[in-house]
């Protein structure tokens, strides 16, 4: 018989991971179970790609969205599915999937096999499989995880808000920092132009921070991914745009989107720029290239009571 392997983060959510093992022992039966704690994220990306799929059925992976984009990068086209198992501050992506944290959920999509590949998207060959961006993301994910790993009451807030702290926070960044706007030509098979720009997301999914919406529509597995563009530069134009995404208003003519397979950004300036994704600091570069991989990775996911997949709108 197949044995599960449960891997955690050590670190992630201040020790949430090691007591999840616990209950993972408790709960979990009927399953040959073996337990992995990686000392760093090289040596998670390692245990992940070396997962033989003749020996192990699946992967339950305890962390936030920085742990699971490590387990992606190691997993990724391999044939062991992943189970996103929420044990960070941060749960973007085990919460698309309808992850909830509790072990009878697992111990049920386990038994039942329910799995479905989802695309990834690769930036200059990194994947991702949430939101990723440049701009004023950039700074704000570089400032959150500063903050979270010097305070508990910062990451007890982050936890809490979430969407909130996010939109308050990108305010602070545009009326104190002006390092956020980029001069960028943006190109791809539906879109062409040299514009400046605060922000710049490319969505695998339609939220970012727990609600705040980033894509009007974005799926894991349509073979498309979402590009959203805060055109302008001033202050009260950025602030208010942000006010709109907390609340889902994505009306035309204040966002650029669209959908594509393909899209390559590069500054006009030279200048080398940040990009985020699931949570983290994925590249710095003069120019990045995003590319879908279709049904990169298979995930473990949950129905809806109709029998619909998580992660529709």
């Amino acid at each position: 018989m197949k044995k599960i392997v449960v891997i955690a983060n050590r670190t992630a959510g201040r020790g949430r991971a090691i007591v999840a093992i616990q209950e993972a022992k408790r709960t979990l039966w009927g399953w040959p179970l073996e337990f992995i704690c990686p000392e760093s994220r090289d040596h998670l990306q390692r245990v992940c790609r070396d997962l033989d799929p003749e020996v192990y059925e699946a992967a339950v992976v305890i962390g936030g969205d920085g742990t699971m984009n490590q387990a992606l990068r190691g997993m990724a086209n391999g044939q062991v599915p992943l189970f996103a198992y929420p044990g960070g501050t941060a749960n973007d992506f085990a919460g698309e999937l309808g992850m909830t944290g509790h072990w009878e959920q697992v111990q049920r999509l386990l038994d039942k096999r329910i799995i479905e590949p989802i695309d990834l998207i690769m930036a200059n060959g990194i994947p991702f499989a949430t939101v990723a961006g440049i701009g004023v993301g950039s700074i704000l994910t570089a400032e959150l995880n500063e903050q979270r790993q010097k305070s508990v009451l910062f990451r007890e807030g982050l936890k809490r808000l979430r969407s909130e702290l996010y939109t308050v926070l990108s305010a602070k960044t545009v009326l104190f920092r002006r390092d956020y706007l980029y001069h960028l030509h943006i190109r791809s098979n539906v879109f062409d132009e040299k514009i400046k720009t605060a922000a710049v997301f490319v969505c695998n999914q339609n939220k970012l921070a727990g609600n705040l919406r980033v894509a009007q529509f974005s799926e894991h597995n349509d073979q498309m991914f979402s590009v959203l563009i805060i055109p302008g530069h001033r202050i009260d134009e950025l602030i208010g745009s942000l006010l709109k995404l907390k609340f889902g208003k994505l009306a035309k003519g204040d966002f650029i989107s669209f959908s594509t397979q393909s899209l390559t950004i590069r500054d006009l300036q030279g200048r080398p720029f940040a990009v985020f994704g699931d949570g983290e600091t994925l590249i710095e570069d003069t120019a990045v290239e995003f590319k879908i991989r279709p049904k990169g990775i298979q995930v473990y996911k949950e129905r809806r009571k109709n029998g619909t997949r998580i992660g529709k709108p």
